[in-house]
């Protein structure tokens, strides 16, 4: 279904922790469910959940990127040891704690989040060694596509993005971004620019009420403003809103119930990078990404694609057409 390229990605990493139990009763302390804890699980998040999406839709991926000298760090790397993605990109930071986002789920539902991280930028030092590690991985492994993810959790600066946005075009790798506000417009000339709703009206100073109608009126300045080639705006329950200079659509969501949303974007991303690098156009892009966020939301946690699952419901769309 899409070529097999050499992924190159780098970005904010993240351990998901998920507590799952069941709840039905309220704790006499406080208006709160009791939870009786029947599992507890760790998955890659973040900058290495993409890579492990990338990874299952049979891509060879690299992963660059920090961790924290403690035991999620420690405990990431042995799941992208698992996952059989290439981490020796990944750096140990004494300075910073692993973000980990730890998930309560209680009778298949996330009821609560709680965050450890440290959001503070990576100093002078840091940001040396992660761009000598950069340039080392693209000189051994010649990356056709750079992926890069940004949670705001301090690892992409302005300086990261902007070396790694000039090797792209120095490599004439494809580069795809998932942006955040803090960084949305540093992104230029990347081939893909794929925020999520919320961070595209943030980023552009508009209510969240703003019409989805009245984006698409003015997507085309934003594609000139962002300096894109392809602009896919996820909006949930919405669809997608994608344009480039030759056409501008929404593609509707699935009607499948939703049972998690976590990872979703994650998995968008690396579905429209591999199809649009293939050479599949925006239309059948889009489409085929809503397929495979549905996929993933009917799952509990952040969930990878597989191959497998994607090709069985495009195998059954194109050959309709």
């Amino acid at each position: 279904m899409f070529e097999k390229p050499k992924v190159l990605v780098i970005g904010d990493l993240m351990l998901d922790t998920y507590i799952t139990g069941t709840s039905d009763r309220l704790s006499p302390e406080a208006p709160v469910p009791v939870v009786d804890q029947k599992d507890s699980f760790e998955l890659p998040g973040g900058a290495a959940n993409v890579a492990i999406n990338f990874k299952g839709l049979d891509a060879e991926v690299s992963l660059c990127g920090y961790v924290g000298s403690d035991e999620s760090g420690h405990k990431l790397i042995d799941l992208l040891e698992t996952g059989k993605v290439q981490n020796n990109g990944v750096l140990i930071s004494k300075y910073r704690r692993t973000t980990e986002k730890v998930r309560i789920i209680s009778n298949e539902r996330q009821i609560l989040r709680i965050d450890r991280e440290d959001r503070f930028y990576l100093n002078d030092d840091e940001e040396r060694k992660l761009l000598a590690k950069i340039n080392e991985h693209v000189a051994d492994k010649n990356p056709e596509i750079i992926v890069l993810q940004d949670y705001n959790k301090g690892v992409l600066t302005t300086r990261i993005i902007k070396e790694v946005m000039n090797i792209g075009k120095q490599i004439g790798a494809y580069v795809a971004v998932d942006p955040k506000k803090h960084h949305f417009f540093d992104y230029k000339g990347a081939d893909l620019f794929k925020p999520n709703l919320t961070e595209y009206l943030i980023a552009n100073s508009l209510d969240k009420y703003f019409p989805i109608e009245r984006i698409a009126k003015r997507i085309s300045d934003d594609l000139r403003e962002i300096g894109c080639k392809n602009l896919m705006v996820t909006m949930s329950e919405h669809g997608i809103l994608a344009a480039n200079r030759n056409e501008i659509l929404i593609s509707e969501a699935n009607n499948d119930k939703v049972k998690d949303v976590s990872g979703a974007g994650d998995t968008v991303l690396a579905v429209a990078t591999l199809a649009l690098f293939s050479g599949f156009n925006l239309s059948d892009t889009a489409w085929i990404c809503n397929r495979a966020a549905a996929i993933v939301c009917k799952k509990s946690g952040v969930c990878p694609i597989a191959l497998e699952e994607l090709n069985e419901v495009c195998k059954r769309h194109f050959h309709d057409q």
